[in-house]
C-alpha cells in the first residue's frame, strides 16, 4: 500500500537492497509508471521503497553499497569483481545482476545508452546523459514501459571496492526519455522578460511599426489566418526582424543575422553531433565534398530552424508563412527565406520569441542550444536584430536617432508623428537592464552568492571524488577561470544608452557589499610607489579586460573585486560589472616588481658579502648546484642544474633555489626561524601539507635531499605512508615555515598556508560573521620571515654599492659593517656578462642577465657562447638563449653563429644538437653576409677541421637535417657543395671519401627537385 509521506529507511548499514520481492519488481516498476505520471510530490514512499524527484524524472534507488559505512572496505581487483570478498559487497553485486536479469527475462533486451554529448560545450545530450555523467557511469539499461521509459544505472562511482556501487531505477516520462534537455523546460522554465529590456509590448509595436516604415514596406495585415495580425519587418544589410503582433494582444519575434553564432557555426556542429551519435546527415569523415557538405550545411540550417521554433504556439507558428498586404492592399513581400520541409514551411531563422500576453518567452530549445555551444541570447542575433537597432532598454526618439542631423531629422519627424501606437512609460532601471543583469537575483542575493562561491571554492574536492567540482556561480552565472587562482564572471553588462541605468546597479551592489564586508580597499594595476604594472594573475587579468582599477574586499580569505566600465574593445564593447575572485596570492607581489633574474643577481651579491664579512666563513652553507626533475633546453636532454643559497634576514633565514627556466616553476624560497634544529618525525605532516602544492619538478629540489645544512629537515616516523598522505614517497623534507614558488612571473603560496590564514580569518569573524580579515597580513607577517626578505633584497628598490654599504646589513645579513669599497668589490665579483658568455657558465652568464634588456642584447651573447671553449658550457648557454627567442638570423658580422662554432677549438660531435637548434633559430645556413669565399660555408669549415669523421658526419647530418632551402648549399667556384667540401678536407688530410660521396648524391637530389620545381 502506497504511503505518501516520505519515511527514513532503518537500513543504515553498507548495504542496502530495495525491500521488494525480486520477482516482483518489473511489476511493481509498471504500476509505478500509471502513479508516478502525474505526481508532483518531489519524495514518496511506496511500499517501503523510497522515490525522489527532479526535473520530472523520479530516482528509486534498488541497490547500493556504502564503502563509508564498512570498516572492511577496501579496493578490489577487477579480476576479483566477480566475486568478491566483502561480504556487503557481495551481496550488493549480486542483487543488481539479479534486477538486471529479471527485468530482461521480463520486459526483454534493453535499448543499451551511452553518455552521448552534445555542442561545442561537450554538455549532456538528454537529462539521461546528464545522469549517466554525473554520476560516472558508462551505460544505462533503457525499457520503454509506455507512457515513461525505465533506465536502469548499475555501475562503481569510481574504484571499486572504496567507491559506492549504485544501481538506479530511472523512471522518465517519454518526452524526456526521447527528447533533449530542452524537454525538462516547463512553460515557466521559458519565461525570458528580460529579453525585452523591461519595454512593454505596445512601446515594441511603435519601435517596430518606425522601424518597418522608413526600412521596409511599413506594417502588413496578414490575411486568411485563423486570428487577426500584423506583421513588422526589416532586413537591413544580412540583418532580419520579423515582429508578428497578434490582435489578441500577443506577439511573435522572429531574427536572422547570418553572421551570428547560432548561424555561423551551429550547422555545422549539429553536423559533428549527428555524426558522433551515427546518424550524420554526410559523411564529415569522408573525403572533401564541396557539393555534399553545403547540402549537408543547408539541411542542418532547415534543422535547426525547426528546433527554434519548437514550442512556439500554434496559432502563432501559422501567422509566420501567412500572406500579407499592404496599406493599398497591394501583396507584401516577406523578408524571411522559407525552405520546404515535409509537409511543412520553415522559415531560415537566428532566433525566436513570443509574448503570451503577460510574459516573454524563448524556445526550450533555443536554451538547450546556448547551454550545448556555450552561446548567449546575442549569439541568437538578438543583439543585432533586436536589442541595438530598437535601443532596448533607452529612449527611442527622433533626437536619438537623428543624432544632430538635421537632413535626417526632418526625414524621421513625419513618421513618428504618424505612428499610431503611442509612446509607453520608461521602466525602471533594473528592467531597462534586462538579461544585461542576473535574472531574478537582487543585490543581496547577489552578495550572498559571492559568499557562497568563496566558500566552495576551498571547499571543491579533488577530482577523484564521487561528484566532480561543480562550477561556481554568482546570480546563476558561471564564473570562468582565468588560471588556478582567479575566476571571474560578468555580472552586469549595458548599452550606451542604458549605461546610466548599468551604473546605479553597480553603485547598489557596491554599497551592499561594503555593508556586508566592510569599505573596500583600492587596487589598481599600477602600483603607486614604482609606477609599473603589476605582475600578477589578477592585474593581468584586469590589464587584459582594460579596467584597470577595482574596489577589492576580502571574503573568507579570497579577494573579491568589482570592475565596472567600459573595457578594452579586444574584451567587449559594451561596459560590464565584472566580478573576480582571487587566491590571496594572486593579488599583490610578494617582491613588488623585482623579477627572477633581479632576485637572483642580488642573492648572489649577498651571498658574497655574507662569505666575506662572516665571522665563521668555513661553517657558513656555500652556494651549490642540485640537480633537479626539471625540463630540458629545447633541442636537447640537458636539464641544467639549479641554484641553492641561503640568505639570512635577521630572526629568519631563506633557502633559495632558483633554475634555468624562464616559464612555468623556476624558483622555490622557503623560510625558516634563523638557528633552527631539525623537526621531531611527529611534525612530518604539517610541514609534508606545507609542501605538498609546490610543483612536482620544484618539490625535487628540496624531497629526499642532502640539506648539508641549508635548512632544517623532518624525517618521516616509522611505518608506511597513510591513507590521504600528500607525499606519500618522501621519506625526508625541509621543516620549515613558510613556501613560496615563482611560476613564470607570479609568486605562489603554498595552499596549506592560503588556508592556515583562511583558518585564522575565520576563527576571528566566530559568532560575528564570514570572515573579512586580509589573509595577507598573516601570510606576509614578520613571523614569516616576507618583511625581512623584502628589506634585505630591496624589493622596489634599487641595489647599487651605495645602497649596500648604507643598507644597515651588519647582524642582520652579513656578521661585519659593509663599506662601499667592499660592496663595489662584492658586486664586481660576478663579473661581466659578455665575458662570462664567453668563457664562464650558464649559471654565471643567468647570476648577470638582470637589465640585458631586449633580444638585441641577448643576440650580442649568442656569438660569444658559440665560442665558449667548455663544450658543456656552450651548449647550456646557447640553447638558453635561443630558448629565450633569440633571433639567431641577425648579422653582428661577416661571421655567422655557425661559423663562430664551427671555427671553435673544442668542437665535438655532441655539438650536433647546438648546429640544429642554431638553424631552427634562422641562423644563415651557408654564406653569411659579405662572405664569398668557398672557406666561408660552415660545411666547408667543418671538413677543414682536424676532426675524425665520426664527428664530421654526425654534424654534418645535424645540418642536412635542418636545412630546406637548395640555396644554403651554393658555394663559389664549384658546382657542388660536396666538391669544396671533398676538397677541404684534403687539404687537412682527411679525404671525407664517404661523407663526400653520400652529400653528393643528396645535394644532387635536392637541385634535381628545385630545379623540377621551378619548371
Amino acid at each position: 500500500m502506497a504511503n505518501d509521506e516520505p519515511q527514513a529507511t532503518d537500513d543504515d548499514g553498507p548495504a542496502y537492497v530495495a525491500p521488494v520481492e525480486l520477482a516482483e519488481l518489473p511489476a511493481f516498476v509498471d504500476r509505478l509508471v500509471g502513479r508516478l505520471i502525474d505526481e508532483t510530490a518531489e519524495e514518496l514512499v511506496v511500499d517501503g521503497v523510497e522515490l525522489e524527484q527532479a526535473q520530472g524524472v523520479w530516482l528509486m534507488p534498488t541497490g547500493a553499497y556504502d564503502p563509508g559505512e564498512d570498516d572492511a572496505a577496501a579496493p578490489i581487483a577487477e579480476a576479483d569483481l566477480a566475486h568478491p570478498a566483502n561480504e556487503h559487497v557481495a551481496q550488493v553485486a549480486a542483487w543488481t545482476q539479479d534486477v538486471r536479469r529479471v527485468l530482461r527475462e521480463t520486459w526483454g533486451d534493453p535499448v543499451v545508452r551511452t553518455p552521448r554529448v552534445a555542442g561545442a560545450e561537450a554538455m549532456p545530450e538528454s537529462i539521461l546523459d546528464h545522469l549517466l555523467v554525473s554520476l560516472r557511469i558508462p551505460e544505462a539499461e533503457v525499457w520503454d514501459r509506455g507512457v515513461m521509459h525505465c533506465a536502469l544505472i548499475t555501475g562503481w562511482a569510481g574504484e571499486p571496492g572504496t567507491s559506492m556501487l549504485r544501481q538506479i531505477a530511472v523512471l522518465l516520462p517519454r518526452d524526456l526519455a526521447m527528447g533533449g534537455m530542452a524537454a525538462v523546460l516547463d512553460d515557466e522554465g521559458t519565461i525570458h522578460d528580460g529579453i525585452m529590456h523591461g519595454e512593454h509590448v505596445v512601446e515594441l509595436h511603435r519601435r517596430a511599426w518606425i522601424r518597418s516604415s522608413l526600412l521596409g514596406v511599413g506594417e502588413v495585415r496578414l490575411r486568411d489566418t485563423a486570428i487577426g495580425a500584423t506583421r513588422c519587418s526589416v532586413h537591413a544589410g544580412d540583418t532580419t526582424t520579423v515582429w508578428i503582433f497578434a490582435d489578441d494582444g500577443r506577439a511573435l519575434l522572429l531574427v536572422h543575422d547570418p553572421t551570428s553564432d547560432i548561424s555561423a557555426r551551429g550547422p555545422r556542429q549539429l553536423i559533428d553531433d549527428l555524426a558522433r551519435a551515427d546518424q550524420g546527415i554526410v559523411d564529415v569523415y569522408a573525403e572533401d565534398d564541396d557539393a555534399a557538405m553545403d547540402a549537408a550545411l543547408d539541411e542542418a540550417r532547415t534543422i535547426l530552424s525547426s528546433r527554434l521554433l519548437a514550442g512556439v504556439p500554434a496559432d502563432l507558428r501559422s501567422l509566420v508563412a501567412a500572406r500579407g498586404e499592404d496599406a493599398s492592399g497591394q501583396p507584401a513581400p516577406h523578408d524571411l527565406a522559407f525552405v520546404a520541409a515535409g509537409a511543412d514551411v520553415v522559415p531560415i531563422i537566428s532566433g525566436a520569441a513570443w509574448f503570451d500576453g503577460e510574459h516573454w518567452h524563448v524556445p526550450a530549445s533555443l536554451t538547450e542550444l546556448g547551454r550545448q555551444n556555450g552561446f548567449g541570447l546575442d549569439d541568437f542575433a538578438f543583439d543585432t536584430a533586436l536589442r541595438v537597432p530598437h535601443r532596448l532598454g533607452g529612449t527611442f526618439t527622433v533626437d536619438d536617432l537623428a543624432a544632430g542631423d538635421d537632413e535626417l531629422r526632418a526625414r524621421l519627424e513625419p513618421w513618428f508623428a504618424a505612428c499610431p501606437y503611442p509612446e509607453q512609460a520608461r521602466p525602471t532601471d533594473a528592467g531597462r537592464l534586462g538579461a544585461g543583469v542576473p535574472p531574478d537575483a537582487d543585490v543581496p542575493t547577489i552578495v550572498e552568492d559571492v559568499e557562497r562561491a568563496s566558500t566552495a571554492w576551498w571547499e571543491q574536492t579533488s577530482r577523484g571524488g564521487d561528484q566532480p567540482d561543480e562550477p561556481l556561480r554568482v546570480g546563476g552565472i558561471r564564473m570562468r577561470p582565468s588560471d588556478d587562482h582567479v575566476q571571474w564572471a560578468s555580472l552586469g553588462v549595458a548599452d550606451p544608452w542604458t549605461v546610466d541605468a548599468l551604473g546605479a546597479w553597480t553603485r547598489r551592489l557596491h554599497e551592499a557589499m561594503d555593508a556586508r564586508w566592510g569599505p573596500a580597499i583600492a587596487m589598481d594595476v599600477r602600483d603607486p610607489r614604482l609606477s609599473a604594472d603589476r605582475r600578477t594573475p589578477v592585474s593581468v587579468l584586469m590589464r587584459s579586460i582594460g579596467i584597470r582599477s577595482a574596489p577589492l574586499w576580502w571574503v573568507d580569505g579570497h579577494a573579491v573585486l568589482l570592475l565596472r566600465g567600459q573595457p578594452d574593445p579586444e574584451f567587449s564593447d559594451r561596459p560590464q560589472a565584472i566580478l573576480l575572485l582571487a587566491k590571496a596570492d594572486a593579488v599583490f607581489e610578494l617582491l613588488h616588481d623585482l623579477d627572477a633574474w633581479g632576485l637572483r643577481r642580488r642573492l648572489r651579491i649577498l651571498d658574497v658579502l655574507a662569505t666575506r664579512t662572516s665571522d665563521e666563513p668555513d661553517r657558513r652553507p656555500a652556494i651549490r648546484s642540485v640537480p633537479w626533475d626539471g625540463p630540458a633546453l629545447a633541442g636537447s636532454t640537458l636539464v641544467p642544474a639549479a641554484t641553492q643559497g641561503v640568505l639570512r634576514t635577521g630572526s629568519h633565514t631563506w633557502a633559495w633555489h632558483l633554475t634555468h627556466r624562464t616559464t612555468g616553476p623556476r624558483a622555490l624560497l622557503m623560510a625558516f626561524p634563523t638557528g633552527s634544529a631539525d623537526a621531531e618525525p611527529d611534525a612530518f605532516d604539517s610541514h609534508a601539507a606545507l609542501l605538498a602544492s609546490v610543483p612536482a619538478e620544484l618539490r625535487s629540489l628540496v624531497v629526499d635531499r642532502d640539506a648539508d645544512g641549508h635548512y632544517p629537515i623532518v624525517r618521516r616516523p616509522a611505518g608506511t605512508a597513510r591513507d590521504g598522505d600528500p607525499l606519500p614517497e618522501a621519506r625526508t623534507i625541509p621543516a620549515v615555515q613558510s613556501i613560496h614558488w615563482l611560476d613564470g612571473m607570479e609568486w605562489r603560496t603554498s595552499e596549506a598556508a592560503l588556508r592556515r590564514a583562511r583558518d585564522a580569518g575565520r576563527a576571528a569573524a566566530a559568532g560575528i560573521g564570514i570572515a573579512t580579515a586580509d589573509p595577507l597580513r598573516m601570510l606576509w607577517a614578520p613571523e614569516t620571515g616576507v618583511p625581512q626578505l623584502r628589506w634585505a633584497v630591496n624589493a622596489g628598490g634599487g641595489f647599487g654599492a651605495e645602497m649596500l654599504a648604507n643598507g644597515g646589513y651588519e647582524g642582520f645579513v652579513v656578521d661585519r659593517p659593509v663599506d662601499l669599497e667592499m660592496a663595489e668589490a662584492a658586486i664586481a665579483s660576478l663579473g661581466e656578462v659578455h665575458e662570462r658568455a664567453l668563457v664562464g657558465s650558464l649559471d654565471e652568464v643567468l647570476d648577470l642577465i638582470d637589465g640585458l634588456g631586449g633580444h638585441r642584447a641577448l643576440r650580442s651573447l649568442l656569438d660569444l657562447a658559440v665560442g665558449n671553449p667548455d663544450p658543456d658550457q656552450r651548449l647550456a648557454i646557447a640553447l638558453w638563449l635561443l630558448e629565450r627567442g633569440v633571433d639567431a638570423s641577425v648579422p653582428l658580422s661577416p661571421h655567422t653563429p655557425l661559423n663562430v662554432l664551427m671555427a671553435n677549438p673544442t668542437l665535438r660531435s655532441e655539438d650536433a644538437d647546438l648546429v640544429a637548434a642554431l638553424l631552427r633559430a634562422g641562423a644563415v645556413p651557408g654564406l653569411g653576409p659579405a662572405r664569398s669565399t668557398v672557406d666561408a660555408h660552415p660545411l666547408v669549415q667543418l671538413a677543414a677541421r682536424d676532426l675524425d669523421d665520426d664527428a664530421v658526419a654526425v654534424l654534418t647530418d645535424a645540418w642536412l637535417s635542418a636545412v630546406e632551402d637548395v640555396s644554403a648549399m651554393d658555394v663559389p667556384g664549384h658546382a657542388l657543395l660536396a666538391e669544396a667540401f671533398r676538397a677541404a678536407g684534403e687539404r687537412v688530410g682527411r679525404p671525407r671519401t664517404r661523407i663526400a660521396d653520400e652529400l653528393d648524391g643528396i645535394e644532387r637530389d635536392a637541385r634535381a627537385r628545385a630545379a623540377e620545381a621551378g619548371r
